[in-house]
């Protein structure tokens, strides 16, 4: 089954079960307390009281108009107040559930269009000190090998570039974008936020053991609506990890063949190059024992040419005597002349 086809089929029923978990007010209040900072050291029961509904969370549904013309709904989106503020909407939280990973580009662009038209869609009643914050979550139930159990946020603030003391401006109303990859219920990964997504979404958990686990670990009793949404999830989440994992293995599967064949071409440039290397080691050994030969021959004619003269022989007559070779014959000479040999 192809990756469209796929998303396809399980979009439906990944939004509206992923609504139905997000609804309920405990599980979205443990996500705040452990994601945004304004809200640490706040009880769940305050925290789920800063969040509009009554028994469970109203969730705002907005149509975003991108350039293409296409409406994109965005309503796992939530008004809440900011610790302080009295009113409900001061802080718009959107959290987004992805079936599988896109482009490491792809996600980064769609997290920051929506959180952009989110901000641009809100109402507020006053003048501009008046627009809400938002926040953005974007958690991917199956991230692909590389993204697993990873956390990575983008923070933005003004900073002062010159000026007197005490001059900067308040943070931005869009301050902070995280992206969630999740592993596996259990796994250790040092964020508290991931750890609480990974024990509600991550795959490979009957839905019983997943229950108990988020009853004893964070003391939240399921209803009939978290029951719903979990077990569906988790029966999404197994055929995602599935599909997925199918999908990496072919993945690996052309890395390593890729590394292979790289290794392959590294070792035959190699092999190659130690080829040329040991070809040139040898001529320089035939061209220094051909100087070796030539000298010793050089040498050799010298020596005879001078007993030659002592025996009364001409240089002339000497050299004929010799019978040096025609490539040594101008050399030899040469010698005999720098040598001042009569």
């Amino acid at each position: 089954m192809g990756l469209e086809k796929f998303d396809s089929e399980a979009n439906l029923s990944r939004d509206r079960n992923a609504k139905r978990v997000l609804r309920d007010k405990d599980v979205l209040s443990e996500i705040i307390s452990r994601w945004l900072p304004e809200y640490r050291g706040m009880t769940r029961e305050e925290i789920a009281g800063c969040i509009r509904g009554e028994t469970a969370a109203e969730m705002r549904e907005t149509v975003l108009e991108t350039d293409a013309g296409r409406g994109v709904v965005l309503d796992s989106s939530f008004d809440i107040r900011l610790p302080g503020s009295d009113r409900f909407g001061s802080l718009v939280v959107a959290i987004d559930i992805q079936g599988y990973y896109q482009s490491d580009e792809e996600a980064v662009n769609r997290m920051e269009v929506y959180a952009s038209k989110l901000l641009s869609s809100v109402e507020y009643t006053g003048g501009y000190d008046s627009v809400p914050d938002v926040r953005y979550l974007w958690v991917v139930l199956h991230p692909g090998m590389h993204n697993r159990n990873t956390v990575l946020e983008s923070r933005t603030s003004f900073e002062k570039l010159c000026g007197p003391d005490g001059a900067l401006l308040p943070e931005p109303r869009i301050r902070r974008m995280t992206y969630v990859g999740l592993g596996k219920p259990g796994d250790e990964t040092g964020s508290p936020l991931l750890d609480f997504l990974n024990d509600v979404w991550g795959g490979e958990m009957e839905l019983g053991e997943r229950l108990e686990n988020i009853r004893m670990k964070y003391n939240i009793e399921c209803n009939n609506m978290l029951i719903g949404g979990l077990e569906t999830m988790g029966n999404l989440c197994e055929q995602m990890y599935r599909y997925g994992r199918d999908t990496e293995r072919a993945e690996m599967k052309a890395e390593y063949d890729a590394k292979i064949e790289k290794k392959e071409a590294e070792y035959e440039a190699n092999t190659k190059r130690m080829q040329l290397d040991m070809e040139a080691k040898l001529e320089a050994q035939r061209r220094e024992m051909k100087a070796e030969k030539i000298e010793t021959q050089i040498a050799g004619s010298l020596k005879l040419i001078r007993i030659l003269i002592e025996n009364g022989d001409t240089l002339e007559t000497a050299i004929e005597k010799a019978d040096i070779e025609e490539g040594l014959r101008d050399e030899v000479i040469r010698r005999l002349e720098s040598e001042s040999v009569p």
